[in-house]
């Protein structure tokens, strides 16, 4: 991934060559073209012969994507992760006591810290290996296994995962990932806290293929939108693939409506992506941002930040143009919207021509 926008006279704004990484945080108030702009970046990568992953919470994209899309809806179509894979433990790469506590701590909340319910997790896990082939889903031989112990800390257990354990949407699918497409994991129906735990569970699988297969060159891009949302401290997935990704050819496109209610450690986190993008900001956000854009200069970016039109963004970091280096933010727009803005323009001075013909003809009608 390399393009994040254009500038006004049409030339693309790209991540630098030497950027460490090529992850893109976008910030700004509902409106303000983040989608419209993630929507332009996810089409660069797919022309590029990139993959997308992009997990659509409020079914943004189902109003600006067309063309090499693969829907797959968590709710309609399920989705198809197999949490139980045991062919790193038939070889040998893997301990089976490893694997279980890989799949206890991607299914369990962070919250859920009690010794007793977690250890019942891990049995029913144990469980779901051995009996796994008698159940439609990896997921439903996990609930079996708790429902089995029949105690109060399985019991508890299940209280935690019921949604996940009981949503049905971790099962077996006809959809799957496919690569050089932008796929789209639509969550709509799925209630925010669920939608939460699905998109951190699917963080977490990714990345541990991603490892094990220590792929290279798959220009795979996963996009979050509401990040705010997910947890971002030093143990998490989503704090690892923002530090370490790098190294497996896969970069993250990450959005919110605004960065106040981020700790400074979580800031700490985002400042790791290479580029950001920030749009309209809410008047209570605008001063805040400024001082990140360039600290010390706030009054200069805060009246940027305020003539920022609907779909312009100030681009920030490791940014090239026709090879050259930006010594400073810029303010980008994106390339679709541009290219239309032109088309609108062609097809109205077409118009008016027409319409001044028209007129020389003395208010005849002219047969077209």
């Amino acid at each position: 991934m390399k393009y994040v926008g254009a500038i006004t006279s049409g030339q693309n704004v790209l991540i630098g060559e030497n950027s460490p990484n090529c992850h893109v945080i976008i910030t700004g108030i509902s409106g303000s073209g983040k989608s419209v702009r993630i929507a332009d970046i996810e089409r660069h990568i797919i022309e590029d012969g990139g993959t997308v992953i992009a997990f659509d919470i409020n079914g943004t994209h189902e109003q600006i994507s067309e063309g090499c899309c693969n829907w797959i809806s968590a709710q309609k179509d399920g989705l198809d992760v197999n949490f139980l894979d045991m062919s790193l433990v038939n070889t040998g790469e893997e301990t089976l006591s490893n694997l279980v506590e890989y799949v206890k701590k991607t299914l369990c909340p962070r919250q859920m810290r009690g010794a007793c319910q977690l250890n019942a997790v891990r049995k029913a896990i144990y469980f779901a290996l051995k009996n796994r082939a008698n159940f439609g889903s990896d997921i439903e031989a996990i609930a079996c296994g708790l429902e089995e112990l029949d105690d109060r800390a399985a019991a508890g257990a299940y209280n935690h995962l019921c949604p996940i354990l009981e949503g049905g949407i971790f099962r077996k699918s006809v959809k799957k990932i496919e690569g050089g497409k932008l796929n789209i994991l639509s969550l709509r129906g799925i209630n925010p806290d669920t939608q939460k735990r699905v998109v951190e569970i699917m963080l977490a699988v990714m990345w541990r293929q991603m490892r094990i297969a220590r792929s290279q060159g798959r220009k795979l891009t996963i996009e979050i939108d509401e990040v705010q949302n997910l947890n971002f401290g030093h143990s998490t997935v989503l704090f690892e693939m923002l530090t370490e990704v790098r190294k497996y050819s896969v970069n993250l496109i990450l959005a919110t409506q605004t960065l106040a209610i981020f700790s400074k450690k979580e800031l700490a986190v985002l400042n790791q992506a290479a580029v950001k993008l920030f749009f309209q900001q809410s008047v209570s956000d605008v001063k805040m941002v400024a001082e990140l854009i360039e600290p010390g200069h706030r009054e200069k970016w805060t009246r940027s930040l305020s003539r920022l039109r609907i779909g312009e963004a100030i681009a920030v970091g490791d940014l090239e143009i026709n090879g050259r280096p930006l010594p400073q933010p810029v303010v980008t727009k994106s390339q679709f919207l541009q290219q239309k803005q032109e088309t609108l323009m062609v097809a109205a001075r077409n118009f008016g021509q027409v319409r001044g013909y028209q007129g020389d003809t003395g208010g005849r009608k002219v047969r077209r």
